[in-house]
């Protein structure tokens, strides 16, 4: 196995990975602590719902000065499923300060600093849009994961309270269909909605509408509201 493909190139990973087979940095499912100790670049691949506390160094955690001689250490990890989370904790200190479910084909930089990974980094993979349907009421159980999404159309009435795994700087838009309307909790709470009529508890766009929002300090932001026509 070479570490190297041509000169002055960049490759992550041992040559024919997963070519041949060896499949180098493919955690295991369901592995909630990874070890990491070995390579930089790894994949995840997880079948069910998966929540990552923690990437470890295994059995070598427990020898003397294992956590300093990794201090700095850098990682990528490639996310080939759409069921693995990120839990921000004591080990993981992620953006916004938030946990994060990326999708299919996104990836994160982490660095070892202090016994714990600090993100450095991340790719998220757009995933267009996607149709929102579910109860009319907007209820603490109405919560949507947006990751990677800037667009999502309403063909069903619902409610919405939080939009999860947004990151900071991401536009999202809504898109009333015909015969739709939506019930949108006005809150200042983590991953929930400011709309600019602060007074109101909750707003109900409708047909043909649409609204505008902005991710920033965890919570979306009212940008624009609109309108279309379909002729």
């Amino acid at each position: 196995m070479g570490n190297t493909r041509f000169t002055y190139g960049m490759a992550l990973g041992p040559e024919n990975n997963f070519y041949s087979k060896e499949t180098a940095g493919l955690i295991a499912v369901a592995d909630a602590t990874p070890n990491v100790y070995n390579g930089g670049l790894f994949y995840t691949n997880n079948t069910s719902n998966t929540e990552i506390t923690d990437f470890d160094f295994g059995p070598r955690a427990d020898r003397p000065n294992c956590l300093s001689q990794n201090e700095g250490k850098v990682i990528r990890v490639v996310f080939l499923d759409d069921s693995t989370t990120l839990v921000n904790a004591t080990n993981l200190k992620l953006a916004n300060g938030t946990n994060y479910t990326p999708g299919a084909n996104s990836s994160i930089d982490l660095m070892f600093h202090n016994s714990a990974w600090y993100e450095t980094g991340r790719t998220q993979i757009e995933n267009g849009s996607y149709s929102l349907s579910g109860a009319s009421s907007a209820g603490a159980d109405q919560t949507y994961n947006v990751a990677g999404l800037s667009v999502i159309g309403i063909a069903d009435s619902c409610g919405i309270y939080r939009l999860t795994s947004g990151v900071a700087g991401q536009r999202l838009t809504l898109i009333m269909q015909e015969s739709a309307s939506v019930i949108i909790a006005n809150s200042d709470a983590t991953d929930t909605i400011v709309l600019n009529s602060t007074s109101l508890a909750t707003y109900v766009l409708t047909s043909n509408q649409t609204l505008d929002l902005i991710n920033y300090g965890s919570r979306w932001y009212e940008t624009n509201r609109g309108s279309y026509q379909v002729d």
